[in-house]
């Protein structure tokens, strides 16, 4: 359902065939992008950081090398870079898959038994990982309406070029959604760990310690976004182009949005890290769905353009101050 697909995100007539040449190819990563993520996850679990690192540089510079040959040398287009992406992850599954089934020390691939109280036991386990899991699970699935409600809203305002110069800060969007999720996925354990001990000095000072990560980061991500918007710009689009001016205007504004993403995430993640599920599963709704597609819907209305860039920030900082209100309620 390429076609489909595309026009479900908001393509335009002009873009389709351009975007199917892509998915087409990028489609065959899901399967190695799903056993990548969860095996880079085990291995670090299982107390081999460095492995599963080298891991992730390995498949990005293959990424590269083969984006490279495949765009310029070999004129395959967008073509060529969804190929370079699905080969470099497929290959980086092999040295992965080795790793999960010869050299882990504690974290092991078992054989389900098939007797009715192990499939019994397995099923209670797979629910309960998924309703811990759900509100992680629903902030991956926010980012990409993010991306959908975003493409709509640009493309009935500023057409295609609107479009483009939208998908420049759905590539900076991104980067900060995932170092909010490393400082997550690096806090877990330790979490979950001292949430089982009872520990509060530990969880105190883990989430002390997150937040403040989280807060630095964001605070990056702004000054690099909203000074250099014009030279990331440059990077994706040429300055003749009508979308050049249309992003390297509305990338400051945008650039907000990362101040707090990034301690929204952390903050979600320690929420769901102690069973806290439904406060967790309620605020990743209410940033990826409820607050982000109201803001696009009718900051525009109220602010023309700017609305359209200004939409996101609005959102996560809304989500922001219902956590505080809602965290100072506790308290008292």
């Amino acid at each position: 359902f390429q076609e489909e697909t595309c026009r479900l995100f908001g393509c335009s007539d002009v873009l389709v065939p351009l975007a199917c040449s892509y998915i087409r190819w990028i489609a065959l990563m899901t399967p190695f992008n799903m056993v990548g993520m969860t095996g880079m996850f085990a291995v670090r679990l299982d107390g081999h950081p460095r492995f599963a690192m080298t891991m992730n540089c390995s498949m990005t510079f293959a990424n590269i090398v083969l984006d490279w040959v495949l765009i310029f040398p070999c004129h395959m287009g967008l073509e060529g870079a969804a190929i370079a992406t699905c080969t470099a992850f497929g290959l980086g599954n092999i040295p992965l898959l080795w790793f999960l089934f010869t050299q882990t020390r504690t974290v092991h691939l078992c054989r389900i038994k098939l007797t009715r109280t192990s499939l019994a036991l397995t099923a209670r386990n797979l629910l309960y990982q998924m309703k811990i899991g759900a509100s992680g699970f629903i902030g991956e699935a926010a980012i990409a309406c993010i991306m959908i409600v975003g493409n709509y809203v640009f493309i009935h305002w500023l057409g295609e070029d609107g479009v483009a110069a939208y998908s420049v800060g759905c590539y900076c969007l991104p980067i900060v959604f995932m170092l909010g999720n490393a400082i997550v996925q690096s806090i877990q354990p330790v979490i979950s760990f001292a949430y089982g001990q009872n520990n509060l000095a530990r969880l105190s000072e883990t989430r002390r310690v997150a937040i403040t990560v989280a807060l630095v980061c964001g605070l990056i991500g702004l000054a690099v976004i909203g000074v250099g918007g014009d030279i990331i710009t440059s990077v994706f689009l040429p300055s003749d182009c009508g979308a050049y001016v249309i992003c390297s205007e509305g990338l400051p504004y945008f650039s907000f949005a990362f101040l707090f993403i990034a301690i929204n995430i952390v903050i979600i993640g320690y929420l769901q890290s102690i069973e806290a599920v439904k406060r967790a599963t309620v605020y990743t709704i209410l940033r990826g769905f409820v607050f982000s597609i109201t803001a696009f819907v009718f900051l525009p209305m109220l602010l023309g353009k700017d609305g359209l860039w200004l939409a996101l920030p609005v959102a996560e900082a809304l989500t922001l101050l219902v956590i505080f209100l809602d965290y100072f309620r506790a308290r008292k």
